[in-house]
């Protein structure tokens, strides 16, 4: 096996939970909901189940069918949700463009409904800095902070800090990503919120690889990894497995490479994902042989055979394709 090179995990855009309250007038009792508003509720239930184990593709095309039953109904309330969550898994996939696009649609339905546009604007600003926009991205998040009334930020001030502090970083700029990093360590102190805990130590991984400190780095990706694991966010979780690996490899901290590469391709092959698994199977068995360490190639070995196997008998059972 070559020795292959992992990258740390890009910042996600987190799926927002988008909580709609029904009021019901006076005592009577609301009525029934449509057959089309239920089945619209059953596929928006199963695009969120999706996206929480992971499946950010699939969950996709259940929002994009959720939307466009919500279109045919014109209903704002779930045109703007869906459109939004449509919007969070197409970056989730790295479709920047589109979910770009199906933000403005969510923004617009927003306006109409004469709701806050914030958490739109935000994750609009990310879209942007993962496309490159990084101007854009910037004046995104400004209009985030505008837009906010004083005392009343939640979480927001906390996310743009660490936004301003991914495009330090993408720009290679220490003393500015540092700068930025310090407000947003003001601002996590107030939040349980593991997933931007999880955030923020991936923020702080990669300003310790701009430092040259890959052994730094590894011990905040641990820590990401260990967020996203009580968050329940499993693939990140193993993504952030696989950036500690590196970083360790990065480190020459051998053991402890081989180690993390290891859980990163079982949790992934778990999860459905064979080539990501076998990717940190390949880093796996590489830092193993470097380290000589031949218990961690054993169980590697093994979970590159079950795997193997797996992927065999898939092609094995797939029907073969015939001509038109």
């Amino acid at each position: 096996m070559s020795k292959s090179k992992v990258q740390s995990p890009k910042s996600k855009a987190v799926l927002a939970s988008l909580l709609i309250a029904a009021f019901s007038a006076g005592c009577s009792t609301p009525p029934p909901p449509s057959p089309e508003k239920t089945e619209l509720s059953r596929v928006t239930t199963a695009a969120r189940a999706a996206f929480e184990k992971g499946s950010a593709s699939q969950a996709a095309r259940l929002y994009a069918r959720s939307l466009n039953m919500a279109r045919v109904q014109d209903d704002p309330v779930e045109i703007g949700n869906n459109a939004y969550n449509l919007a969070a898994c197409l970056i989730d996939i790295g479709e920047y463009g589109s979910a770009r696009s199906f933000l403005r649609e969510a923004k617009r339905e927003y306006e109409r409904l004469k709701r806050p546009v914030t958490m739109v604007l935000l994750l609009d600003a990310k879209a942007a800095r993962l496309q490159g926009n990084a101007d854009e991205a910037i004046a995104l998040a400004d209009q985030v902070l505008a837009s906010l009334k004083p005392g009343d930020g939640g979480t927001y001030p906390l996310q743009v800090a660490l936004l301003r502090t991914q495009i330090a970083c993408d720009r290679n700029d220490i003393p500015l990503s540092k700068a930025e990093f310090a407000k947003a360590q003001k601002e996590l102190q107030a939040t349980e919120d593991l997933t931007l805990k999880a955030e923020a130590a991936g923020v702080a991984g990669r300003i310790a690889l701009l430092e040259n400190d890959p052994a730094r780095a590894a011990q905040e990706y641990d820590r990401q990894a260990d967020c996203y694991r009580r968050a329940g966010k499993y693939r990140d979780m193993a993504l952030s497995l696989g950036a500690a690996g590196q970083a360790y490899l990065n480190s020459n901290i051998l053991v402890p490479s081989v180690d993390r590469f290891y859980r990163s391709a079982r949790s992934l092959y778990a999860q459905g994902d064979e080539l990501a698994a076998l990717k940190m199977v390949e880093a796996a068995l590489a830092s193993g042989e470097q380290a000589g360490d031949q218990e961690s190639l054993v169980r590697t070995r093994a979970l590159f055979e079950e795997i193997k196997k797996e992927v065999e008998g898939g092609k094995a059972a797939a029907p073969k394709e015939t001509g038109p």
